[in-house]
């Protein structure tokens, strides 16, 4: 038996599907006994009016069947539908946006470039609603999965970014929204991984080849400048203009097709100093460096940088990294290495003491790294700050004495009270090291540490923990004087006054 479906498909033996009416479905019986009516019963029927028959059934089945098709129509989403849906994360999202956008395209010429539909449109808004919550801080393992699902799709992403900027405006000022708007292209994954795959199928060569391996990556990086570009044109909270500027500075800014865009990002950040200088030093150095931006004088705004002010902020290990990143280059001119070290050893006086021992490791390597410059070790005048031609407040590297200077501040740091740092301090006594050192930091907590787990009246160096961590680095000649009376350098002559208790009786403690 065979049964015709209001969608005009054909079954042979097999059961009709539940949601097909009683109505719709017509026998071939059936079909006989009205084309005996509409004949009039007239046995003699020519066959040209019986094709006519024929003819009028087909009508009248492609007529059920446009009819079906009229009531399936797509469902009509809002961006305020959407956003609710993606709040509430609901299962099935993206069988829902192929349901609800059939058609996300659409050309008005043949020659005119494709642009998204009203469906499509609506969907980019729901996503930037979402993020523009004021409460809601989105979690980045959300809304990566959200871009996995959806807009961080190849073909959804390349319009997400195009609609950053003009989205952007209508944001609210609180910190939150701003925060999920940074968190949700820090969850994106990069151009370099390309991964991500069209949302939608392609309907047309030319979206086809739009979308190839070879483009997709092309694609990815524009929609990243674009999202990025327009954040920076945005007042920023401070904490997220911080992040940004972390985040920025590393892949993400190799993978931008013009990065030299944020160039004025970096250098209006960086012209506020403190804080927002030494985070905006990291990208203006990858500028320069890696992508041929040309800053005459980027050297004297980073040695205007370079005070002990910029030693007492939180971020003052990542300023002593971004300066050994700065001082790393060997063709860099005897003046400029000179001022730098220069500078550097006299805020050795002026900065915390957690901070002196690292710095004074940064000025090694870079006498290492420049031969030239092994003078200021092996000078001996000036020897303290009335007969120092060195002018610390001059901005011009070619005028600030350090040429006829000398390291006296670190000679200074010998008679430190605490013990590594004044043994740092030692390295101008010795040769000159062929190798560079490492940079150790270590907080405050450390050397209180340290200091308290100290077992006075022990000799520095007797296979203590300390002493095997911090090997002196000054040869054999230093090794072998590792046997040094704490009482007799420390706490007699450093510490504490001449006259005082532990100083008359050191002779009891140290055993």
């Amino acid at each position: 038996m065979v049964k015709r479906l209001a969608s005009g498909k054909v079954k042979e033996n097999e059961a009709v599907f539940e949601d097909v009416d009683e109505e719709d479905v017509v026998s071939d019986e059936e079909e006989e006994d009205e084309d005996e009516e509409e004949s009039g019963e007239d046995e003699g029927m020519s066959d040209e009016e019986g094709d006519e028959d024929e003819e009028e059934m087909e009508i009248e089945e492609t007529g059920g069947e446009g009819e079906d098709k009229g009531e399936k129509k797509a469902i009509k989403m809002t961006a305020e539908m959407w956003r609710e849906k993606i709040a509430r994360g609901d299962q099935g999202l993206v069988d829902l946006v192929k349901e609800a956008i059939p058609e996300p395209f659409s050309q008005s010429s043949l020659e005119a470039p494709w642009e998204p539909t009203e469906g499509l449109n609506a969907l980019i808004k729901s996503l930037f609603l979402h993020l523009a919550s004021k409460d809601t801080a989105h979690k980045p393992k959300q809304l990566r999965l959200l871009g996995m699902a959806v807009f961080a799709r190849v073909d959804v992403l390349n319009w997400v970014g195009k609609a950053a900027e003009e989205e952007f405006k209508s944001f609210p000022s609180s910190s939150t929204a701003w925060k999920n708007a940074l968190a949700f292209i820090k969850a994106v994954p990069l151009p370099n991984e390309n991964w991500t795959t069209p949302l939608f199928p392609t309907k047309t060569q030319g979206q086809a080849k739009k979308f190839t391996k070879e483009n997709k990556g092309k694609i990815l990086a524009k929609a990243l400048e674009e999202y990025v570009l327009a954040l920076t044109k945005q007042k920023l909270p401070t904490v997220v203009q911080l992040s940004l500027m972390s985040w920025l500075s590393g892949a993400p800014l190799q993978h931008l097709p013009r990065p030299q865009l944020t160039a004025q990002f970096f250098f209006s950040n960086f012209s506020r100093g403190s804080t927002h200088a030494i985070f905006a030093l990291e990208g203006l150095f990858q500028l320069v460096v890696k992508h041929n931006f040309e800053h005459p004088k980027l050297f004297e705004e980073v040695y205007v940088l370079t005070t002990p002010s910029s030693f007492h902020l939180n971020h003052k290990k990542k300023f002593l990294d971004l300066l050994d990143m700065f001082l790393s280059s060997t063709h860099l001119s005897t003046y400029i290495v000179a001022s730098f070290i220069k500078k550097l050893s006299r805020c050795l006086l002026y900065v915390p003491f957690d901070i002196q021992e690292p710095l004074m490791g940064l000025i090694r390597n870079a006498i290492t790294r420049h031969p030239m410059t092994s003078f200021l070790v092996h000078r001996e005048q000036p020897d303290s700050v009335a007969c120092d031609p060195f002018d610390e407040e001059e901005r011009g590297l070619q005028k600030t004495g350090a040429m006829e200077s000398s390291l006296w501040e670190v000679k200074t740091l010998q008679s430190h009270f605490l013990y590594p740092v004044a043994k740092r301090a030692r390295f101008i006594d010795t040769h000159k090291q062929d190798v560079e050192s490492f940079i150790r930091f270590r907080g405050v907590d450390g050397y209180w540490n340290d200091t308290m787990t100290r077992a006075y009246g022990e000799q520095v160096g007797q296979m203590g923990r300390e002493e095997r961590q911090w090997a002196d680095e000054g040869g054999e000649e230093e090794r072998l004087r590792r046997k040094i009376p704490i009482m007799d350098t420390l706490v007699s002559t450093k510490i504490l006054p001449q006259k005082t208790f532990l100083a008359e009786y050191g002779s009891v403690w140290a055993v």
